[in-house]
């Protein structure tokens, strides 16, 4: 995701350098995945978690960023700190008890994720309304639906494993697997739109 960000999208673009801390967040995420699936430890545990819910979060405060931007230009450095002190109050809340409050965890998860997909829904609504209809708005559509099914599996879903291998949570990492490329898609045409207008 970041190198195709990289290639294709000019560095004056407003909104790269949110876009390439996604992708930084979104693979110490996956780093962090991968070492609590190699080592089930209680430090492992919470570093996943953490770093899951980092990415959420971030995502969250990126799609307030992106869809209206034109109304938080200026004032992103308030959104910014609104959104590191919930941070550090969920952290808070987190290790206040013994035990990892997976449930707050969760409940916190599924509300970001449910906010962040209705923001970016609102946003193309509002974009087809305005006769704005792209192919970038189709591979957003795209990227929500996967999300939402790759979300599922983690949060709703719970089953044997089938053939004692694969479990309602691998299938949450195998439908997360082509989410950074459709980002990453979707922003090479939104820059692309965006150098356009300039020009014009």
């Amino acid at each position: 995701m970041k190198q195709k960000i990289k290639r294709n999208i000019k560095n004056n673009w407003k909104h790269l350098n949110k876009w390439l801390g996604f992708g930084n967040i979104g693979i110490i995420t996956w780093i962090a995945s991968i070492i609590f699936h190699i080592c089930d430890h209680w430090i492992t545990e919470i570093f996943d978690y953490c770093a899951a819910f980092t990415l959420i979060l971030y995502t969250f405060y990126i799609s307030i960023c992106f869809c209206f931007s034109e109304y938080f230009e200026e004032k992103q450095n308030i959104l910014s700190i609104g959104f590191i002190s919930f941070y550090f109050g969920y952290l808070t809340n987190i290790y206040s008890k013994p035990l990892f409050n997976y449930s707050f965890h969760m409940k916190c998860c599924i509300l970001i994720g449910l906010l962040t997909g209705f923001i970016f829904l609102f946003w193309i609504f509002f974009e087809y309304l305005e006769g704005k209809k792209r192919i970038s708005l189709l591979i957003l559509i795209l990227t929500l639906i996967i999300s939402f099914i790759s979300a599922s599996f983690d949060a709703f879903f719970d089953f044997s494993p089938i053939f004692w291998i694969f479990d309602a949570h691998s299938f949450f990492h195998l439908f997360s697997i082509p989410i950074p490329q459709l980002w990453a898609e979707f922003l090479c045409l939104e820059a692309k739109l965006d150098k356009q207008k300039i020009e014009k």
